[in-house]
């Protein structure tokens, strides 16, 4: 427990947390839990999740083994950066002239049209 004016702080509000899947639902949940980090008068007793909620939870997990409340801020924060860098060298993104003209679709993401090819030719079991 955290301490204030060489005191014992009490967390006020004990909570469990279910982290839902998603790639983008799970940069997101980094953001609220970094924000419920913050909040000392929080302690998580439980957390589990699905997909990249369970990363989160495993990371946040680990951190606050670590180094409480801020190590579970800054394991987030290392585990998110180096996803946001390995996302750059993906063959599966937008092309620069979908960038250039605002589009998000992957519809033209030589990658993409490459392996959307190959699940209609062989079932993941094949692959």
């Amino acid at each position: 427990m955290p301490k204030t004016n060489g005191r014992q702080k009490r967390h006020e509000k004990s909570i469990n947390l279910a982290l839902q899947g998603g790639g983008s639902h799970g940069a997101f949940t980094w953001g609220v839990l970094d924000r419920m980090f913050e909040e000392d008068r929080l302690w998580i007793d439980g957390i589990s999740g699905t997909s990249a909620g369970a990363m989160n939870a495993v990371v946040a997990t680990q951190g606050m083994y670590n180094g409480g409340a801020a190590g579970a801020r800054a394991e987030l924060e290392e585990f998110w950066r180096a996803v946001s860098v390995a996302a750059q060298g993906s063959p599966i993104k937008r092309t620069a002239l979908d960038m250039m003209f605002g589009s998000w679709s992957l519809d033209h993401s030589p990658g993409y049209i490459m392996a959307d090819a190959l699940s209609r030719m062989a079932s993941p079991y094949e692959l």
